[in-house]
């Protein structure tokens, strides 16, 4: 309104009044110029003002005497006073001067109204149906980025910005308003001066001459664009809020809820339409404890420009909850009370989960890694002495010199039979936190098939024995080879010969042999162990290598043995680890057969030359022990030293082809004795083994990946050792006894 009657051509007073007295006159340009030229002040408008003022109800227009001329005054109501329009000179004119005066305030009229069209972003235009062109005001020059030309645009140009999806309304609309008198809407797209679209809403009515015939179009068009945008903002961010699942509330300054989304209601488990008050709903959906804390943030925060975080629990469902993080802002008025508080609610149910079970997870982890270090302790405490019974026991049972007598030979079996069965027990914690641990890759090496099979055999042949049953074992070729880990293979043999021994009843027998299978480019060999016990059913072939199922121990085929479905999974999970597999099948003569297929070899290499060796072990034990084994090897030469500190000094005197390292060493873990050396003797081509007790995998790995080359634990398999040894000396060459095939005889012997 102000910005009307101030441009007004018309002079013009903005009179505040209150209790019927005027208190504030306000005159727009038109008034201030005309008074400036009648030499008025301030306390003339005022008189003025006090002349026109007359009680409610009374007001029309009226002449007063005013600066001694007449003046005519118009007075409108407004809420709190009044608006005079002033016509001075209210005396009757000639016709002549009164034409003119009509046709300047017609002019004066026409140039404020452009100028309030301008103000308001209006275009004006006529279509002149004769000529074709339209005529725009300033607005509608400007928004077409046409130059101002009083002849007009051609219609066909202003047609041609038009987008074509919308043409045809806009013709359309232009034909209804020319056949009919109704002023006819339309809202299109026009393309804007600076590239891209503008949205127009453009009104028409026909302009007729005397004859009622239609000359032209006269319209105006409002620019839609700003707003529509503003619009589809505001759908936008609606449809991304509820999209997400955004909840969306708002309360007043004493804290009672206002509003609530969709959203909000939803996570509450509750429909929008529910026509209970939010308060009640509110106070019903949260525990006591959570609904004080928030009502104590909100009233902390009402005070203060730092926003609200808060996580809660919300009822979503009958026993069920839900966990909202919930953000807010404080809205304030001008004068910078609190007016209330606005704010968002977003789920944070599977986040405040998942931290959870992080949490869990890490308890479990931390408790694995707890028993992990236990069990490294006891296997190292075990291996130790097991070392020395199980080594000392093999050589005095093949001590060619001083031999034992047949007595003593059987109860030296039985001590070794005792000690593997304890190792195997050890192995069996050792598989559970190795499994648990991921497993340490396997070390593939070249084996003979029928020193393998021996090897399984005897570590059942106790077992066997109790239960009365016959191991028959069909020895292979010589030249067969199989690549495995030597310690997995025979595990998971020993694992497969157990379950066999498991479903054979007394007086029966197990069968063991081997073939070659595959081809030259990719040999493969095939051992089969056989057993005679009960049948497997589908169902019981289906579940026989599962651990833990539910069928387990009854698909064994051997109720008594709780434990098959563990055995066999671990046993097939060793044998994977080596590219190789097992499966069941169903015997010729009954029973059943479990078919183990494993990657194949060449033929054994020649015998190894000799090496050179520095053995630092502080245990004498466990020194003597390897004393013996590497006098098999009479071409290789040891050397010892019992502590971190003289192993250094040796291998720096003399480096050795192989330095074989016990990790607990009384000064120096073993891990920094290597890496001294290594950095002492960089030249040098040593070989770094790692021989120590303790087998679990995370330390295995740690010193493998600290530098060994390789890693073997105590007890020590003496095959693995002396095989291992002769690998190393064929890759340093020569010859490591003097006697060829007789060095392999002796690793087996050994």
């Amino acid at each position: 309104m102000d910005a009307v009657w101030l441009c007004a051509p018309v002079p013009g007073l903005r009179v505040t009044t209150a209790a019927g007295a005027v208190v504030a006159v306000r005159p727009n340009a038109a008034a201030s110029a005309w008074g400036r030229v009648q030499g008025l002040a301030d306390a003339d408008w005022f008189a003025l003002a006090a002349q026109a003022a007359r009680p409610a109800g009374a007001l029309g227009e009226a002449v007063v005497d005013f600066a001694g001329q007449p003046v005519r005054v118009v007075p409108v109501a407004l809420a709190d006073g009044l608006l005079l329009w002033l016509k001075p000179d209210a005396a009757p004119a000639p016709p002549e001067v009164q034409a003119l005066d009509r046709l300047r305030q017609a002019e004066r009229a026409t140039r404020f109204l452009d100028r309030a069209l301008v103000l308001a972003g209006v275009s004006v235009w006529r279509l002149d149906l004769e000529t074709g062109r339209i005529h725009f005001n300033a607005t509608g020059f400007a928004g077409a980025g046409i130059a101002p030309d009083p002849g007009g645009v051609p219609i066909d140009a202003i047609r041609a910005s038009i987008h074509p999806d919308d043409l045809d309304r806009v013709v359309r609309a232009a034909d209804e308003a020319i056949a009919t008198d109704r002023v006819v809407d339309v809202v299109a797209r026009y393309r804007a001066p600076e590239g891209g679209w503008r949205t127009l809403l453009t009104r028409r009515v026909a302009d007729r001459d005397t004859a009622g015939r239609a000359i032209g179009l006269a319209g105006i068009s409002i620019d839609l664009s700003a707003q529509l945008r503003d619009q589809h903002e505001r759908e936008r961010t609606r449809w991304a809020i509820g999209a997400a699942g955004v909840g969306v509330w708002e309360r007043d300054a004493s804290g009672a809820w206002r509003y609530w989304n969709g959203a909000m209601y939803r996570k509450r488990g509750l429909e929008p339409t529910d026509p209970r008050p939010l308060d009640e709903l509110a106070r019903a959906g949260i525990p006591p404890e959570d609904a004080a804390r928030l009502q104590r943030l909100f009233e902390r925060h009402l005070g203060s420009a730092e926003p609200l975080r808060a996580e809660l629990r919300v009822a979503s469902g009958p026993g069920r909850w839900r966990w909202l993080e919930t953000h807010g802002q404080m809205v304030r008025d001008a004068a910078g009370r609190p007016l209330g508080m606005v704010g968002v609610s977003l789920d944070a149910t599977e986040r405040k989960e998942a931290e959870a079970l992080q949490r869990e997870k890490e308890r479990v982890e931390q408790a694995s890694r707890d028993k992990s270090a236990f069990m490294a302790r006891m296997s190292h405490e075990l291996r130790t002495p097991l070392n020395a019974v199980l080594g000392f026991a093999r050589l005095i049972e093949d001590d060619l010199q001083d031999p034992p007598s047949p007595r003593q030979r059987e109860r030296l079996r039985q001590v070794s039979s005792a000690g593997a069965r304890l190792l195997s027990m050890v192995d069996d914690m050792l598989d559970l936190a190795d499994a648990e641990a991921q497993a340490t890759p396997p070390q593939a090496r070249t084996l003979a098939v029928a020193e393998v099979l021996d090897d399984a055999a005897l570590s059942v042949r106790m077992l066997a024995r109790e239960q009365r049953v016959q191991l028959a074992l069909r020895r292979p070729e010589a030249a067969l080879r199989l690549v495995a880990d030597r310690p997995r293979v025979l595990r998971a043999l020993g694992l497969l010969l157990q379950h066999a021994l498991a479903r054979s009843a007394p007086g029966a027998r197990v069968e063991i042999e081997a073939r070659a299978a595959g081809d030259a480019d990719a040999p493969r060999v095939v051992l089969l162990i056989r057993d005679f016990g009960p049948g497997l059913s589908a169902a019981q072939h289906l579940w026989l290598f599962e651990s833990f199922a539910p069928e387990a121990a009854a698909a064994s085929g051997a109720p008594t043995v709780a434990d098959a479905g563990l055995r066999l999974s671990l046993a097939r999970s060793l044998l994977q680890s080596m590219h190789g597999q097992v499966e069941a099948l169903d015997g010729v003569q009954g029973g059943t057969e479990l078919r183990v297929d494993l990657p194949g070899a060449a033929a054994e290499p020649e015998a190894p030359p000799a090496l050179d060796l520095l053995c630092v072990e502080d245990n004498p034990v466990n020194l003597q022990l390897v004393r013996e084994l590497i006098a098999l090897r009479p071409s290789m030469r040891l050397r010892t030293a019992v502590d971190g500190a003289s192993g250094i000094a040796e291998a720096c005197a003399s480096p050795p082809d192989v330095m074989l390292l016990d990790l607990q060493l009384p000064d120096l873990h073993g891990i920094e004795v290597m890496r001294r050396l290594r950095a002492e003797m960089p030249a040098a081509r040593t070989t770094f083994v790692a021989l120590s007790a303790d087998a679990m995998p995370d330390h295995v790995r740690a010193a493998l990946e600290a530098g060994f080359d390789a890693y073997w634990t105590k007890p020590i398999d003496f095959g693995h050792f002396l095989a291992e040894l002769d690998r190393m000396a064929a890759a340093a060459g020569g010859s490591a006894d003097g006697t060829g095939a007789g060095g392999d005889d002796a690793a087996a012997g050994a």
